[in-house]
C-alpha cells in the first residue's frame, strides 16, 4: 500500500482552511438558530419551491376568506338592523290598526289609514337598503332596489 504524505506547509494550510470552513459554518448555523430563518433558503429546499408556493397561495386564500368573511358579517350586520326596524314599525302600527278597526269615528280611521301608508313607504325603503352599492335584500339582482316604491306599490 503506498501513501501520500503531505509537507508541513501544506498541512498547515489544509488545517487553515478546515478552521475557516468551519468557522464559517458555525456562523451560519448559530445566525439560523437565534432567527429561526435558514440563511440560504435555495439551498434548504434543494430548489423545491412547490411548498413555499403552497403557503403562499394559502395565506392568499387566507386573506380572500377574511375579507369575503368582513363584508358578509357587515351585510348581515345591516340586514339584521333593517328587520329589527321593520319590526319595530310593525309593533307600533298594529296597535294603531287594531284600534282604528274596532272605532266608528272616521278622522281617527283616516288618520290611522295614513300613518299606515307613510309606515309602509317606510318599511320598503328600509328593504331597499343598500351598502357598498349594493341591495341587501335584493337577492341576485343586487344593482338596483328589492322592491318599487311604496307609493308605486300603494
Amino acid at each position: 500500500m503506498t501513501s501520500i504524505t503531505i509537507g508541513d506547509l501544506a498541512y498547515t494550510f489544509l488545517i487553515k482552511r478546515q478552521t475557516s470552513g468551519l468557522k464559517s459554518e458555525m456562523a451560519r448555523l448559530a445566525s439560523e438558530l437565534t432567527t429561526g430563518q435558514k440563511a440560504d433558503l435555495g439551498t434548504s429546499l434543494a430548489g423545491d419551491f412547490g411548498p413555499f408556493a403552497g403557503i403562499e397561495r394559502s395565506l392568499r386564500a387566507i386573506a380572500a376568506y377574511t375579507t369575503a368573511n368582513s363584508e358578509a358579517a357587515g351585510m348581515l350586520t345591516a340586514s339584521q338592523l333593517a328587520l329589527e326596524n321593520v319590526q319595530s314599525i310593525g309593533r307600533d302600527l298594529s296597535t294603531a290598526l287594531l284600534t282604528a278597526s274596532s272605532s266608528e269615528d272616521v278622522v281617527l280611521i283616516g288618520a290611522t289609514a295614513e300613518d299606515a301608508r307613510q309606515k309602509f313607504s317606510a318599511v320598503v325603503s328600509t328593504l331597499n337598503t343598500s351598502m357598498a352599492d349594493r341591495t341587501l335584500f335584493g337577492g341576485a339582482a343586487t344593482d338596483r332596489p328589492a322592491l318599487a316604491t311604496g307609493e308605486e306599490m300603494l
